[in-house]
């Protein structure tokens, strides 16, 4: 039988073997080799970049004591991590002030195994802003044990005294080069009959398919035998936004195409649209011959940058009203923006 999840299975237990992380590593390594104990750690990135991968590696490395170097846990702690005081909570489900106030308590006593206990709160953008303010006040008591490791892909809605009392560590989605090397790494490590993972490479770097988990999960649906097309469709949820369908749609000025893409989105995907899509522009700016393409594709990055809102709904309605005007950029030019060859 194969692997029941391979994005679970070949998750990275160790600092070592995080693909195309080497400088994120190194600087992790350099923090904490030397018996450093911070309060709190904020890891960001986007879906899917590994987030709550590090935070877990990091987790363990904080009470083996058996590990040779920082971030490799020994095989022994690894089998036995349910023996550590290791708390995990989508803030998406502990949202407002009331709850984290009532979360709190329970994590001043001791832990009954390990130094430490770690607190891993994940998609902290949902934290309310009263909610953080609490959090806040934790931080601060001199007589805890635990080490907070905060995970969120918007670090601009975090607070920012949170942000000041954290050691931050961003995490940068996968190169061209570590795409095709997490491919070939999944396909020799999983039990399924291999094949040429070349068509598959060129759809993911095409489509700027760069979060680890998705590479996985891409790959795991290629072997099963789709075509290398089915297997990137194949990863988004049901409802979610075909973000190559939507920079097509933009950078050709459809606006009805794209009105019909941003249906699909909830608040929450704001982040990731303004990321994906300036992804796809920035590349296009580095294609760009001409000065007046380049300062129309500098002015769309910039603009999506700016779209930025505390509130996600708002913040989603600005993406929108972003997208509506390149559009009418796009068409007051008369010709599209786009670059590169879109199938």
């Amino acid at each position: 039988m194969t692997q029941r999840n391979l994005a679970v299975e070949l998750r990275p237990r160790r600092l070592s073997e995080m693909v195309g992380q080497d400088a994120l590593v190194q600087d992790v390594r350099n923090m904490f080799s030397g018996g450093n104990i911070p309060i709190s750690i904020l890891i960001t990135g986007e879906y899917g970049s590994g987030k709550t991968t590090l935070a877990y590696i990091l987790a363990l490395s904080f009470n083996c004591t058996h590990q040779k170097q920082f971030g490799e846990p020994c095989d022994y702690c690894l089998e036995n991590t349910e023996a550590f005081s290791i708390i995990e909570r989508n803030c998406a489900l502990m949202s407002t002030k009331d709850e984290m106030q009532e979360f709190l308590p329970t994590i001043r006593s001791y832990p009954q195994f390990g130094k430490y206990r770690i607190v891993i709160l994940d998609e902290m953008q949902q934290l309310s802003a009263a909610a953080q303010q609490t959090l806040l006040k934790e931080f601060e008591r001199k007589d805890s044990i635990n080490i907070f490791i905060i995970c969120t892909t918007n670090p601009e809605k975090i607070n920012q005294g949170l942000k000041d009392r954290s050691t931050v560590f961003p995490i940068p989605m996968l190169t061209k080069d570590c795409i095709a090397r997490t491919v070939h790494n999944t396909i020799a490590q999983c039990k399924m009959p291999p094949r040429d993972p070349d068509p598959l490479i060129k759809c993911l770097q095409d489509a700027f398919v760069f979060s680890s988990r998705l590479v996985v999960k891409a790959t795991e649906a290629y072997l099963s035998g789709m075509t290398a097309e089915r297997a990137i469709v194949s990863i988004r949820d049901a409802g979610e936004i075909d973000f190559l369908a939507l920079y097509k749609a933009v950078s050709w000025g459809k606006w009805d195409e794209v009105r019909t893409q941003m249906e699909k989105a909830k608040p929450v995907d704001a982040t990731p649209i303004k990321m994906r899509l300036s992804a796809f522009f920035r590349s296009d700016l580095l294609r760009a011959k001409t000065i007046n393409r380049a300062a129309l594709l500098a002015s769309f990055i910039e603009a999506l940058g700016s779209a930025s809102a505390v509130e996600t709904g708002l913040e989603l309605s600005m993406v929108c009203s972003v997208l509506y005007k390149i559009c009418q950029i796009v068409n007051e030019n008369k010709k599209p923006i786009v670059i590169r060859k879109v199938a």
